[in-house]
């Protein structure tokens, strides 16, 4: 298997600083009901967010009385006196396999664009920092915007992230395995606008652009494959421009407990943009959710990745990134062609503990066609997740994962997908 890749939300292909930097704040706005409560749990604690929106959909009945014209009169007053939004700003300790140890702080504000608007699920912009005690650092920029009655989406981002890990991979003519120290520095951003077409379906376009180094930490690296010897040494300009197509029936963006969530884009890296890499890359991401017991959550996981025209390392598919296949590292499992399935129960004992267990299966390969049972990575674990922040439903997770030849411990917040 060749030597596995970074992608992120720069270029589609720094995952590593997507995870860690602004994959915090997204987790951290998908957090913001990662554990909406019953409706026995909102009637003992509705929450700002739950208050508001009750007040705001108050209406006169055809036939009201005058005291109950008053108490709605009081109720529409108390609506326009809400706030809009909930400034959250949380440190995390992340254990990450990679990367090693550290504290990522977030600062989100999550809002109504329009508070009138009970059809948008809430924006979210902030910030995120990112220390690691294996010398990773980074930050960034962004936000995710609902618009019109959720008619239209706008997500955009700023990213710096110096990422130090260890790249592996096996020799093809030996079958000998290597790992060699590297650091790589990637700063960018992405600006990406979808519009409604029909009903759950959104159609639109996503532009990346952004630069990327790697270098060797070591003075006496193993001879090394020529797809990454030629990228050593180098700052490359990796600018893209492609299509997105979302279908989103989830009850909610940030927790959901029914519905589907398909994700699907191509990426298109071309000198016509200014990128110094000419690659189109494929993704389709498939989610399902489904509520058991009243309170539980079956989720699961689809993903396919494609790339084409023999990609720099980097941009490759990866296992491991995005909570692709838990218990494995980026830096070791990648191909031009990657598939990946996993499924998680959600089992909600308390009103702010979940517990939760999940396994799952992914293959890295040259081509789909090269798929082997033989090649076929896997993993399971369990985890536990606390209600931090019950008027908002931050939740912190704790999950341990056991692949083929290790186990791994996640420290995070949100959901793995």
């Amino acid at each position: 298997m060749t030597p596995t890749p970074l992608k992120s939300l720069i270029a589609k292909c720094l995952a590593v600083a997507c995870a860690a930097c602004l994959g915090a704040l997204a987790m951290t706005a998908n957090a913001g009901e990662a554990a909406p409560p019953t409706e026995a749990d909102s009637a003992a604690n509705p929450g700002a967010w739950s208050t508001g929106m009750e007040a705001m959909s108050v209406s006169v009945p055809a036939a009201a009385s005058s005291s109950s014209s008053a108490v709605n009169a009081t109720a529409a007053g108390d609506a326009k006196k809400a706030k809009r939004g909930q400034f959250l700003a949380v440190p995390i300790p992340r254990v990450d396999p990679a990367l090693g140890n550290g504290l990522i702080g977030v600062a989100a504000y999550i809002f109504k664009l329009d508070p009138a608007d009970t059809v948008s699920p809430p924006s979210v912009v902030g910030a995120v920092a990112m220390w690691m005690d294996g010398g990773s650092v980074g930050g960034g920029l962004g936000g995710k915007l609902y618009i019109k009655e959720d008619r239209y989406r706008v997500t955009a981002g700023l990213l710096y992230a110096d990422l130090r890990y260890d790249l592996g991979g096996t020799f093809a003519a030996t079958g000998n395995d290597f790992k060699v120290p590297i650091s790589q520095v990637a700063n960018g951003g992405l600006a990406s606008a979808q519009i409604r077409i029909a009903p759950s379906s959104y159609l639109g376009l996503s532009m990346k652009v952004g630069k990327l180094s790697t270098e060797l930490r070591t003075d006496s690296p193993p001879g090394l494959p020529a797809s990454i010897e030629d990228e050593l040494g180098h700052v490359l300009q990796v600018n893209s421009l492609g299509p997105t197509y979302t279908y989103d029936t989830r009850d909610s963006t940030y927790y959901p407990r029914s519905g589907i969530a398909l994700d699907a884009g191509i990426d298109y890296y071309a000198e016509s943009l200014g990128s110094d890499v000419d690659v189109n890359r494929y993704e389709v991401n498939y989610r399902q959710y489904k509520t058991l017991r009243g309170r539980d959550v079956l989720a699961w996981q689809a993903y396919l990745c494609a790339t084409g025209k023999d990609p720099p390392f980097f941009m490759q598919c990866q296992i491991g990134p995005m909570s692709l296949l838990r218990g494995y590292a980026y830096g070791v499992h990648r191909g031009d062609a990657m598939a990946a399935a996993q499924a998680e129960y959600r089992w909600q004992v308390r009103p702010r503990w979940i517990l939760a267990a999940f396994a799952g299966i992914a293959e890295a390969a040259p081509k789909f066609g090269d798929f082997s049972l033989d090649e076929t990575l896997y993993s399971g674990g369990v985890g536990v997740r606390y209600v931090v922040e019950p008027k908002n439903g931050v939740t912190l997770r704790v999950d341990y994962a056991q692949g083929k030849d290790e186990g791994t411990l996640y420290v995070s917040v949100g959901e793995a997908f």
